[in-house]
Formats: C-alpha cells, sequence, structure tokens
C-alpha cells in the first residue's frame, strides 16, 4: 500500500470514528405491559388480594348469587335489556354495581388521544338505557348542545 492510500484511509477512518460519539434519544410511550395491556381491572383486582378480599374475575356476568357482593362492568357488558333487568333484580337484593361509562374495554388504550367510550346512539346501548331510566339517570350529547 503506497503512503497516499494509507493517508485516505487513515481520513476516512477518522471521519467514521468521529460519528461514532453521537447519539440520539427518543422517547416513546409503548402502554401497558404483560397481563395489564390485557386486564384493565388488574390494579383493582391487586389492590383487593392485598387486603385479603377474595376475587372471582369473569369475562361475563355467570351466576349472580348472594356470594358475589360487587360486580364492576363495562359499558359493553350491558348490551340486552335482559342482562340489565337480572342486575337491577340482582341489586334489589343487595348487590354493589359499579358501572364506567367510559373506559374498562378490553380493547380500551389509555394512551389513545380520543378513548373509547359508550353512546346512546350505539345499536346495542338498549340494555344501558333501561338501566339508565330504572336508576332515574339523565342522558344528555353533550355534542348537540
Amino acid at each position: 500500500m503506497n503512503r497516499g492510500s494509507s493517508v485516505i484511509l487513515a481520513i476516512v477512518s477518522a471521519l467514521l470514528l468521529c460519528s461514532c460519539g453521537e447519539t440520539e434519544q427518543k422517547r416513546r410511550t409503548t402502554g401497558y405491559k404483560g397481563e395489564a395491556r390485557s386486564n384493565a381491572f388488574l390494579a383493582a383486582k391487586r389492590l383487593l388480594e392485598k387486603y385479603n378480599h377474595e376475587v372471582d374475575q369473569r369475562s361475563g356476568l355467570g351466576d349472580l348469587d348472594y356470594g358475589t357482593s360487587t360486580i364492576f362492568l363495562s359499558p359493553s357488558s350491558m348490551n340486552t335489556m335482559g342482562r340489565a333487568k337480572r342486575l337491577m333484580d340482582w341489586v334489589e337484593q343487595g348487590g354493589h354495581l359499579v358501572f364506567m361509562i367510559s373506559g374498562g374495554e378490553r380493547s380500551g388504550n389509555d394512551f389513545q388521544i380520543k378513548p373509547t367510550s359508550w353512546s346512546m346512539f350505539d345499536e346495542e346501548s338498549s340494555g344501558m338505557l333501561y338501566l339508565f331510566e330504572q336508576l332515574g339517570v339523565e342522558v344528555v350529547d353533550l355534542d348537540t348542545e
């Protein structure tokens, strides 16, 4: 190798090595990981278990009996009037219902700008409308006012 080639090789190597020290930091929100990504009620479940409460998590209503004291429901769980009537009967017998109008869905994403929520114009809202009527809840669409 001649002297000119060595100089060019040294210059190219120096230029390449100079850029090796530069780093660029980017922040990216990835959301929840593991079980928390698919279970909107994981924090509540773990809190109750920490205080020695029995927690039975189901994807459906199943049997509503006296052994079940509290149910947390998402909007999609109230899609029929029959289900709403069963729940109201259970509440009248002493059950506790926590109903979330917004959020709590398995497909939900807390990192979206506009999270999914219930709308009184959804096709499968008869159960919710019945529940609201029984509880004296007035539904107002803020977009039209």
